[in-house]
């Protein structure tokens, strides 16, 4: 594939959302009137614009692996290491 300028890209990229976003709106009033060759239409149009967004690469993960992880770590070191004593404030006002 030849190499397109980042600038190049972004702009064809927007120019093709453009044409999509023209397409579904000329759509409109046959998907209000329940047309399911319409709706298909759409669904396709809406397909499109998520591969062109680059959405349909955005990973299943929302973090929670990571998370899960890190507290597990955390608990194995807590578990492992000696266990942490308050310190005494000898400035405390009683």
């Amino acid at each position: 594939m030849d190499y397109i300028p980042r600038e190049n890209a972004i702009e064809l990229r927007d120019m093709e959302l453009d044409k999509l976003n023209q397409m579904e709106l000329s759509l409109q009033k046959k998907l209000r009137s329940g047309s399911p060759q319409a709706v298909n239409a759409a669904i396709r149009i809406m397909q499109h614009r998520a591969t062109l967004m680059g959405l349909d690469r955005i990973e299943n993960n929302d973090g929670l692996d990571g998370a899960k992880a890190a507290m597990d770590a955390i608990v194995a070191a807590l578990l492992k290491g000696p266990v942490a004593q308050p310190v005494e404030d000898d400035n405390q006002d009683d």
